[in-house]
């Protein structure tokens, strides 16, 4: 798991540009950026993260680097230019601020939960940026209570949502619910353990997740969430992991099976994973979903819990 998830690493640090942002999609029949826009800002904040997460995981200095420069890049624009209108601000602080909580800059991550906190009373409600804002209010917390009142609504909001979708016979997306199991698991764990096991009995055969409850599509980003999730407790979690990790790793492109990719585009898409079956293109965020998850498997708090639990 540690030699694929520094496959996924070395690409994100290879296809990272030099001011720090990291072009989001990659097409590997062409070796180049896909025809979205160039800078991703959430899912740079993500990855970025991601990468700090593993590179201090496995005590790697590069993968530090390479997110200390994501940092700087985001910081410049996020913070300094307010004026810039970024898309999905709230995530992306969201995002930025645990990236700057695992890089030990506390200070920047205070400024971005006090940004959200000013946009907060406007926002419209959508699962995935509050359960990040959430996620990311709930470290900071422990030493600034301010964003307690905030982070107390915000998390009735989800559970409520969560209880009232299936009673309304709503669709739910699986990947923008997933993480209201780490968010809940200290809290409220038997509402974790709920949402936890809603998610593990739609696991396909194949290990794979699907995107929805209403579809059986299944895609490398949404099912790479739910592992990230899945990995906070590797024990309990063990036979679903095993099976999802099989399904993630025959997705990610390496010497043997980038056999269509043109050897010189090589450098641009090894280690990184294809979307779906159908899209061979390369998301940057699939690979930061399997390296948040694969960090969380090695850290010393992971240790710990498979420790407890066998005893």
């Amino acid at each position: 798991i540690i030699h694929r998830c520094r496959m996924a690493a070395d690409w994100l640090c290879r296809i990272q540009e030099p001011d720090g942002n990291i072009p989001p999609i990659i097409n590997p029949l062409a070796g180049s950026k896909g025809s979205n826009s160039q800078v991703d800002w959430p899912r740079l904040a993500f990855t970025a993260w991601s990468l700090a997460e593993f590179g201090k995981a496995i005590k790697e200095e590069k993968y530090l680097r390479a997110a200390e420069k994501g940092f700087e890049y985001l910081k410049k624009y996020l913070l300094g230019s307010p004026e810039l209108g970024i898309r999905n601000q709230e995530l992306t602080l969201a995002y930025f601020g645990q990236l700057s909580l695992s890089l030990g800059k506390s200070r920047d991550a205070t400024i971005a939960a006090e940004k959200i906190l000013v946009r907060f009373p406007g926002l419209s409600f959508e699962p995935i940026t509050f359960s990040q804002i959430a996620s990311f209010f709930k470290e900071t917390v422990k030493c600034d209570h301010r964003f307690r009142g905030t982070l107390e609504n915000i998390l009735i909001e989800l559970k409520n949502r969560f209880e009232s979708a299936p009673k309304n016979k709503e669709p739910m997306d699986l990947a923008v619910w997933a993480e209201l199991v780490n968010m809940f698991k200290d809290s409220n764990p038997e509402f974790s353990q709920k949402v936890l096991e809603w998610l593990k009995i739609k696991q396909l055969s194949s290990g794979a997740f699907p995107e929805s409850t209403i579809s059986e599509f299944v895609y490398t980003r949404g099912t790479g969430k739910i592992f990230e999730v899945l990995a906070i407790n590797p024990v309990r979690n063990r036979d679903a992991l095993n099976r999802v990790l099989r399904w993630l790793l025959s997705m990610q492109y390496h010497e043997e099976s980038a056999f269509a990719v043109p050897h010189e585009f090589h450098p641009a898409i090894l280690g990184g994973f294809r979307h779906d079956y159908f899209n061979q293109e390369a998301w940057i965020d699939a690979a930061g979903h399997i390296l948040l998850g694969g960090s969380r498997l090695v850290t010393p708090v992971s240790e710990n819990t498979m420790i407890s639990h066998k005893h």
